[in-house]
């Protein structure tokens, strides 16, 4: 199996903590051939083959990501974190709101021109929204309070062997185990 290729499809796939179904679709195809797949109810995925002792191999499969807490008059999204989220790298992040269909936006902030002297500082949760570009209403037609949110998808073959993606750290593991079983 192609390393590249498999890391590819697990990054595309959506997975924000509580809510992994589509990752989970995806391991459930990509294990069927190796024995019996079952998900329980906290989506975790279990592929059972062999006789006599059994190892266990486990990765995480969700990644960190936000969710919808409101939708201003101005149309602007405004999000609680799921997972540890770095706010020195939230400004200009391009996100996907996986609501009716995914709706791209782009995480902002009062801009440096017109804050205080003294609060020219990595912003807070509560003090971003992302804009998607649209009125409240055209907003809400697609987009719903705890809809989930995850940074852009960015899968990138660079030199040689080397790759760059996000939700990479969690969906390698999950790659390292389907290699093993090859």
């Amino acid at each position: 199996m192609n390393t590249a290729k498999l890391l590819k499809k697990l990054t595309s796939a959506v997975g924000v903590s509580g809510a992994e179904e589509n990752i989970v679709d995806v391991l459930k195809e990509l294990l069927a051939s190796y024995g019996e797949v079952t998900v329980d109810s906290m989506n975790n995925v279990y592929c059972t083959f062999g006789e006599g002792y059994h190892f266990l191999l486990d990765a995480h499969i969700d990644e960190i990501g936000f969710v919808v807490k409101g939708i201003t008059d101005g149309g602007f999204i405004k999000l609680a974190n799921v997972g540890g989220i770095d706010k020195r790298m939230l400004l200009a992040s391009e996100v996907s709101i996986w609501g009716k269909r995914e709706v791209r936006g782009v995480i902002s902030t009062l801009p440096p021109h017109l804050q205080k002297d003294g609060d020219k500082k990595a912003p807070s949760l509560d003090e971003v929204s992302v804009d998607v570009g649209m009125t409240k209403e055209e907003a809400e037609k697609l987009i719903s309070l705890g809809d989930r949110v995850t940074f852009r998808r960015n899968f990138n073959e660079l030199l040689g062997t080397r790759i760059s993606s996000s939700v990479l750290d969690d969906r390698s593991g999950v790659a390292s185990i389907i290699l093993a079983l090859e």
